[in-house]
């Protein structure tokens, strides 16, 4: 198909994205994009067989459509692929908000999917961090947590920061470090090891080291290894555990144009200027 014709509308353009997938499709997306508890909202119907405890791992960083112009895949079908891959279980932490809990939550239950909540916050002053919740308690603090963010700044733009997060969920939430805009590895890149060990050491100081976790991922970028070897580093130094991420933003190889298109339109570019921006 075309990406370059300005005629196509955008529910077009998504949907022939989505391999044809109707905006009222009763497959997996449950009754398209349709508000959670939505009189509109058909119930969610799983098409694919769960395959339940094959794959010996958990993938805590994920986001669905609910971050805007960020995630490809609906919560729903992150849950059921997540289920047909045989995953351990599977967090979803979308940016600055809860939005697709909900959708989450029942797609998961359906197919009997293991759950983590989480959210991704944007720190602004020095980069995001991953928060995921442990258990009910750890929960209500967590979107407690957001709340307050978002009433402290306005809409789009809310306002967070290690000390005012951690003030509300220490010792009931674990703490990621990031991807590539997360505040460790933001360091890291700009200023040096010194720098990122600095905003290390505060994360701990602010959450516990019982409680942060150093995210490390490969996308298949050469610089991956050398930021990883650098990342694991500073994880013996302040005594703290290392953890894996694949940083999802879609559930199968096939939505991969639908994620080009999107980091397009956020970076208010072309498809042949993003695409070596993108793993």
């Amino acid at each position: 198909m075309g990406f370059d014709n300005p005629a196509v509308p955008w529910a077009e353009l998504e949907a022939r994205l989505s391999n044809g997938r109707a905006p009222s499709s009763v497959a997996w997306n449950a009754g398209g994009d349709g508000p959670a508890l939505g009189a509109k909202r058909q119930p969610f119907r799983p098409v694919l067989e769960p395959r339940a405890g094959s794959v010996p791992y958990a993938e805590l960083h994920c986001r669905s459509n609910f971050s805007f112009l960020e995630g490809a895949a609906h919560p729903e079908q992150l849950a059921e692929v997540a289920s047909a891959l045989g995953l351990d279980a599977l967090a979803l932490t979308d940016r600055n908000g809860l939005y697709g809990i909900v959708r989450f939550a029942e797609a998961a239950r359906a197919v009997q999917l293991p759950t983590v909540f989480g959210v991704e916050l944007d720190c602004a002053a020095t980069g995001e961090i991953v928060v995921l919740s442990r258990g009910p308690s750890g929960y209500a603090r967590m979107a407690r947590a957001v709340s307050e963010g978002q009433l402290a700044g306005h809409k789009g733009a809310p306002v967070f920061s290690f000390e005012s997060v951690a003030a509300t969920v220490r010792g009931h939430c674990a703490v990621l470090t990031g991807g590539s805009q997360g505040a460790v590895v933001r360091a890291l890149e700009q200023h040096g090891p010194g720098v990122a060990g600095n905003v290390l050491g505060r994360l701990v100081d602010c959450f516990g080291a019982d409680n942060v976790f150093v995210e490390i991922w490969d996308h298949g970028d050469p610089v991956d290894t050398v930021r990883n070897d650098q990342l694991v580093q500073m994880a013996a130094r302040a005594n703290v555990e290392c953890i894996a991420t694949n940083n999802v933003i879609y559930a199968v190889p096939s939505q991969h144009r639908l994620a080009t298109a999107l980091a397009a339109v956020r970076n208010r570019c072309g498809l042949d200027e993003i695409d070596h921006r993108l793993p």
